[in-house]
């Protein structure tokens, strides 16, 4: 798959179609069938295969499922280690996964309100990232957002291994110099360990990083709810 190097991270040509009004209802069933098996012990790949086989879903919509829901045992888990608040908090931030989540919210593209309260879209960045139009402003919107929940100090981690790591790395602390924020930007190997290593709070929406790490803060659901943002959004357990 070639790397997405658009100007804005707004939806697929396809998502108007797939995620329009009209099939809503279908994944909403399809999600409630999915969590059903899922909560019965089953697969989750041959899960969501059969649960896409039988609604026909196309390979977005069943990506979309996969991303929304989780299990009881998943969701008990990940709430019982998230933080409500973050003052005087040593925070770990998830750099790719917060930011491009935040690049597709303001670009309008699809971004789903998943069972464990996270948000997530369905971007990704197949070994290269490349800075849009509306990088700085997110990353912004990440500074106001701390700036108001004043946690005592801010690690920012970036896989070292993707493209153009270092380049977003110095952006984001150069803004953060912009923006009075006080914040380290670290390139790494190995960036999930890393982070779960952390002793402080983690900033991630991944939820193999959410289901082994001590503490966590929703701060994407934080920009969203606090500041006003206006986006796709997608609750498939509505």
């Amino acid at each position: 798959m070639s790397p997405d190097t658009r100007k804005h991270r707004g939806p697929n040509q396809k998502d108007l179609l797939l995620f329009a009004d009209r099939h809503i209802p279908v994944l909403c069933a399809a999600a409630r069938d999915y969590l059903w098996l899922l909560n019965g012990g089953y697969p989750i790949k041959a899960t969501l295969k059969l649960v896409g086989d039988q609604y026909a879903l196309h390979q977005r919509q069943r990506s979309a499922i996969a991303r929304s829901i989780c299990s009881d045992e998943q969701k008990n888990r990940i709430h019982s280690v998230q933080r409500e608040n973050l003052i005087a908090q040593s925070i770990f931030i998830d750099g790719f996964n917060t930011i491009i989540t935040l690049e597709a919210m303001v670009c309008q593209a699809p971004i789903f309100i998943c069972r464990d309260q996270t948000l997530r879209d369905l971007a990704g960045i197949h070994g290269s990232y490349h800075k849009i139009v509306e990088t700085p402003e997110v990353i912004r919107l990440v500074a106001r957002a701390l700036e108001f929940l004043k946690p005592s100090a801010v690690t920012w981690f970036f896989d070292r291994p993707v493209s153009n790591s270092g380049r977003l790395a110095a952006l984001v602390k150069s803004i953060g110099q912009e923006e009075d924020a006080i914040w380290e930007c670290l390139t790494t190997d190995r960036t999930d360990q890393k982070l779960m290593a952390q002793k402080g709070v983690l900033v991630s929406a991944d939820s193999g990083i959410l289901l082994n790490c001590a503490g966590w803060f929703n701060l994407t659901r934080f920009v969203k709810d606090h500041l006003a943002v206006k986006g796709w959004f997608i609750d498939l357990l509505s």
